[in-house]
């Protein structure tokens, strides 16, 4: 008699960076399921602080994983250990002031 065997594939993560900038609302930055690296939030107008919320989800209804608040005219970088952060409904950005640039660094399974 022939014994079968399951063996589980893994397929490779795929690192990406997503850009944005002049953001003054929200924005929504992927749906899929992924691992978050970190970021870096840059306030723009050098005039007033800006406080951005990283969401787990496809808007303000998913879990917040963090509230940053960048001076003026500063960056807030950040980067989580290894196996990183993962999401189960994506990341979703809400700029509650001022205005940020900057880039959210991610991974996910294509």
């Amino acid at each position: 008699m022939t014994e079968i065997y399951a063996v589980e594939v893994q397929r490779p993560w795929r690192q990406v960076a997503v850009p944005f900038s002049g953001l003054s609302a929200d924005k929504l930055i992927t749906t899929l399921k992924c691992r978050i690296i970190g970021w870096n939030f840059d306030e723009d107008t050098g005039s007033a602080s800006a406080t951005i919320d990283v969401y787990d989800g496809a808007n303000t209804s998913g879990i917040r994983i963090a509230r940053v608040d960048t001076p003026t005219g500063q960056s807030k970088d950040f980067t989580f250990s290894p196996p990183y952060y993962p999401t189960l409904g994506g990341i979703y950005i809400n700029v509650t002031s001022g205005t940020i640039s900057g880039t959210i660094y991610m991974e996910y399974q294509p």
